[in-house]
């Protein structure tokens, strides 16, 4: 007589044969699977490398990027050549060259003597963060741009022919002579300015996000741009990247194969540990005794300030918050000082500096009152520059 076996020794005899089968099947190809995982990784990692992620790059499609200007300029027949540093500009002016100075506010005076005295025309990307000391004496950056469109008000052919440009952050003031100003602001200054130096054509865009490939397409924004830039038959797109070791990053010391190989590295150990490791058996979910909501946090801890009369730090809590969004609204580091977070604020909201500065870094409020008013000033500050 033949007994039957228990159903669940049955089953437990066929998922010990099939596992026994899966691990041997693993032990055997694992190999393969992670010859696999670390070319589709490199694969991601090559493609990712190959887009430009720089503000105004060549090859970024983002907002921010330059792409579509780039293209534009190739299709009218001019060449383009990035540079990294004064020698190679050296190396690569004469003839019909234009230079774009799109990064070079880390230029050292020396640098910028010797690209003052170029044989090539310039146009200078504005920044109202950064001088043009011994670079030009022609023009000064000013603060003071316009949230709405301008028209272009001058003789000059590049800017007439834009007829009106969109918006700006900053604006360009005359110094020297012979320097036209086109799209004037109401205290007297320009989204543009153009002067013979040397015999060549220089020029100043006071914001040269109108280049991005999201402004790009408004008013006479490329008009501007393609005539300032392609002007030439060659045109040499500068981002000074500075080799003083500490000035560079930490990611720019390694090799351009560094951090993909470093990511295989990586992936590779993973691998391994999954491969190897030791099976730990499914997560036991446990309820929680206490679910405690993000907004009970908040309102306790300012209970406990309140009960602590800890006025200074919740006014330093509200300040560093406050900082710390407006820092990034208008672009700026986080390690930028208070006297460039005070002048970005204050030029974006037309509150003179000597509000602006003890509005964000001025003494603690003394009593509650006192830190109400604070966070109400502080609420609007951050709206008005939100407009």
């Amino acid at each position: 007589m033949i007994t039957p076996l228990p159903e669940d020794v049955t089953e437990g005899t066929a998922t010990e044969s099939a596992g026994t089968k899966l691990s041997r099947f693993a032990r055997r190809w694992w190999w393969v699977f992670t010859l696999a995982i670390v070319l589709i990784v490199l694969g991601v990692l090559t493609a990712a490398q190959s887009d430009d992620n720089d503000y105004l790059g060549l090859r970024n499609s983002e907002t921010s990027g330059g792409m579509a200007l780039g293209n534009l300029l190739e299709a009218q027949g001019v060449s383009i050549v990035e540079a990294t540093s004064v020698t190679e500009l050296e190396e690569l002016a004469g003839g019909a060259t234009t230079i774009f100075l799109l990064k070079w506010e880390s230029l050292s005076s020396e640098e910028r003597e010797t690209i003052s005295g170029l044989s090539a025309d310039v146009v200078i990307a504005g920044n109202i963060y950064a001088d043009l000391d011994g670079l030009t004496d022609a023009v000064l950056p000013s603060p003071f741009g316009s949230n709405t469109p301008l028209p272009a008000q001058c003789s000059d052919p590049d800017g007439a022919a834009a007829s009106r440009l969109s918006e700006s952050r900053g604006a360009v003031e005359a110094v020297g002579n012979g320097v036209e100003i086109c799209f004037p602001t109401e205290d007297g200054s320009g989204l543009y300015a153009a002067w013979d130096h040397s015999g060549h054509r220089w020029r100043y865009i006071a914001d040269t996000r109108i280049g991005t490939n999201e402004l790009l397409a408004e008013d006479g924004n490329a008009a501007l741009m393609l005539r300032s830039l392609g002007g030439n038959e060659r045109l040499v797109w500068f981002r000074h990247v500075p080799t003083t070791p500490s000035l560079a990053g930490g990611a720019s010391a390694l090799p351009p194969w560094g951090e993909p190989a470093l990511a295989i590295g990586a992936l590779t150990v993973l691998a391994a540990a999954i491969w190897r490791g030791r099976r730990m058996g499914r997560v036991v979910i446990e309820p929680l005794p206490v679910v405690v909501l993000p907004g009970e946090a908040v309102r306790g801890r300012a209970r406990l300030y309140r009960s602590a009369k800890a006025v200074g730090h919740a006014a330093e809590s509200l300040r560093g918050g406050t900082i710390s969004r407006l820092t990034t609204r208008l672009g700026l580091g986080r390690d930028a000082t208070r006297e460039t977070v005070v002048a970005a604020v204050a030029a974006s909201t037309h509150q003179p500096i000597d509000r602006v500065g003890p509005l964000l870094y001025g003494t603690a409020p003394s009593s509650e009152a006192d830190l109400v008013t604070l966070a109400t000033e502080l609420a609007e500050l951050e709206r008005e520059v939100h407009q």
